[in-house]
């Protein structure tokens, strides 16, 4: 049996979701795996997603799934699943076009693979929905929702959840030590109902519109400080000039009161609570701007 991963992917750190993870050769010092992996290429688009980078980036796209089409077409192995993170996060916060996510379900679907979307980082909200995968707009046309979706962190629960027609009729089959865990489950039912007395969507949304726009006058008024802002809601990314330039930004940031880490290459990640306002971001702009003052 085969699965397909992305170069560049996290998705764990047990034996299967390790196997599939391609970031820090750290994290698999001493650690098994298995050879059921098949890894194909994430495409390496150029920021913003709009108009000015479509044509690069669209070949990128293509050349992509092109590439995971043959691996699918000409592999020795019986590949049963695929699975993806809607923004590449420990890897440097790698974002596609919605475009390109219906087009990978449609191959999936198309022969049999079954679609699997890592929500661990992305899930819960902080992208500005519920789901990062709703930005697809999946249709029946596309092969329909994924069909299997994990979750972890902000939902104060680790899991997933899937179609019907995946439910097994076998008890054990599907388990853990923990039988459930329905302390867990109570608490991620206080995430949810939290989520929505408060209109938390409503909140990452407007701080996230609010960050980027600050966070873009920064990158062009710097000379490639900062540069290559992107994002969904509140879940944000920026890169540096170099991995030695992003560690010591993120250095100075924790030393002027700001606590955040970086991922891929030389990018800084932003993950704030649901919870944080605007109030909250211009402190953390004044911050950044100070830090970046302090980085020569």
């Amino acid at each position: 049996l085969g699965i397909i991963a992305f170069e560049k992917a996290f998705h764990g750190r047990t034996l299967l979701p390790l196997s599939c993870t391609q970031t820090n050769p750290l994290h698999k010092v001493d650690m098994p795996a298995t050879d059921m992996i098949i890894r194909t290429s994430f495409p390496a688009n150029k920021y913003p997603l709009n108009a000015i980078n479509q044509a690069n980036n669209e070949k990128l796209e293509y050349e992509c799934l092109e590439q995971t089409r043959s691996l699918i077409q000409t592999s020795s192995k019986d590949i049963v699943a695929l699975i993806v993170e809607p923004i590449q996060a420990e890897g440097g916060d790698n974002h596609c076009s919605a475009q390109f996510f219906k087009k990978l379900r449609k191959l999936c679907a198309d022969n049999e693979i079954l679609f699997i979307v890592d929500e661990v980082q992305t899930g819960c909200a902080a992208t500005g929905k519920f789901w990062a995968h709703e930005y697809w707009n999946l249709t029946a046309e596309d092969g329909g929702c994924p069909d299997i979706v994990t979750f972890a962190k902000k939902m104060c629960a680790a899991g997933f959840y899937y179609k019907n027609e995946l439910c097994v009729d076998e008890a054990y089959r599907i388990f853990n030590t923990w039988c459930g865990d329905p302390v867990r489950l109570l608490q991620c039912q206080v995430v949810l109902d939290v989520i929505k007395q408060n209109n938390l969507l409503d909140v990452v949304n407007e701080c996230g519109a609010f960050l980027q726009a600050r966070l873009k006058e920064i990158e062009s008024s710097t000379g490639g400080r900062i540069s290559n802002v992107r994002g969904q809601g509140t879940f944000i990314a920026f890169d540096c000039a170099s991995t030695q330039h992003r560690n010591k930004l993120i250095a100075l940031l924790r030393k002027n009161g700001v606590h955040l880490g970086g991922c891929g290459e030389r990018s800084v990640r932003l993950r704030p609570a649901l919870i944080f306002e605007t109030k909250h971001a211009t402190i953390f702009i004044d911050a950044l701007q100070q830090s970046l003052k302090e980085l020569d």
